[in-house]
C-alpha cells in the first residue's frame, strides 16, 4: 500500500515506507515505537514530493518536510499536527476529516478498522 496516506493526529512528522522520491534528506538512525508496540526504525529524514487527490477531485503536487523514510511501515503516515503547524485548518464535511490552506483541500475520506492498523 505505498500510495495509501493516513492522516494521524499522533505522528510528529510525516512517514513514508518508500524514500522514492526523497530530496534534501540525511541518514538517521531513529527509533519509533508502534502501535502495537513495536519498535522500528526511521533510517532518512528530508522532503518528499507528492501529488494528492483534493477533495474536489483536483490533483495538487505539494512538497512534505520533515518526513521520515521508515521502511517497516505497511502505509504511509500524514501528521495532520505538522500540517496545522505549516498553517493549515482542520475541518470536515461530514466524516470526511479536511485540512485547507489557500487553495489547498486535502481530504482523508477512508475509515480503516483498528486490526487493519497494526
Amino acid at each position: 500500500m505505498a500510495n495509501v496516506w493516513i492522516g494521524d493526529t499522533g505522528a510528529g512528522t510525516h512517514m513514508c515506507n518508500n524514500d522514492k522520491g526523497m530530496f534534501d534528506y540525511q541518514t538517521i538512525n531513529e527509533e519509533i515505537k508502534a502501535r502495537n508496540g513495536r519498535i522500528i526504525k526511521a533510517i532518512k529524514i528530508g522532503k518528499l514530493k507528492v501529488c494528492i487527490k483534493q477533495t474536489n477531485d483536483r490533483r495538487t503536487i505539494v512538497t512534505l518536510t520533515n518526513v521520515k523514510y521508515v521502511p517497516e511501515l505497511w502505509c504511509n503516515l500524514f501528521s495532520i499536527t505538522a500540517a496545522l503547524d505549516k498553517g493549515f485548518e482542520l475541518g470536515n464535511v461530514g466524516r470526511v476529516i479536511t485540512l485547507s490552506h489557500g487553495n489547498v483541500k486535502i481530504g482523508f475520506d477512508q475509515v480503516f478498522q483498528h486490526n487493519q492498523v497494526l
